[in-house]
């Protein structure tokens, strides 16, 4: 049987190890932040050429209008997180979408190239974010 000092150090313990826990789980978000609800990047090939396609799926509990900007940033994983290029996407008629296409082989991307990495980043009129990162799809 643990003596009454061991007891409460490891009840300590685990109290601080709950507390962590919970602030590590505690998102930096605030109330209103924008949400990316999906988000997708790949190519497509359109009359034998190759395109980069972004799309975000994107709300906000203030309503859509208060999205103002979608960034996309992409990294090169191969070479060490390195930034390869940035640029937004454009609003559609449904206001939760944002899209944009970049021909192949401009801004640094190639389709048959599989060691990237995007971010989406969302930004609302508070200046408030989200962000999520995927690995687009290639040939």
């Amino acid at each position: 049987m643990a003596s009454r000092t061991t007891r409460i150090i490891l009840a300590a313990l685990a109290l601080g190890a709950a507390l962590a826990a919970s602030a590590c789980t505690t998102s930096a978000r605030r109330e209103g932040n924008p949400r990316i609800r999906s988000a997708d990047a790949g190519c497509f090939t359109d009359a034998g050429f190759d395109y980069w396609y972004f799309e975000a799926d994107v709300t906000d509990p203030n309503g859509y209008l208060d999205v103002v900007a979608v960034d996309v940033h992409i990294y090169d994983e191969r070479a060490g997180g390195e930034l390869v290029t940035q640029f937004g996407l454009n609003p559609t008629e449904d206001p939760a979408i944002w899209y944009a296409e970049v021909p192949d082989q401009q801004q640094g991307l190639d389709c048959f190239y599989n060691g990237f990495s995007v971010d989406f980043v969302a930004y609302d009129s508070l200046d408030l974010d989200d962000a999520v990162t995927i690995v687009p799809a290639t040939y």
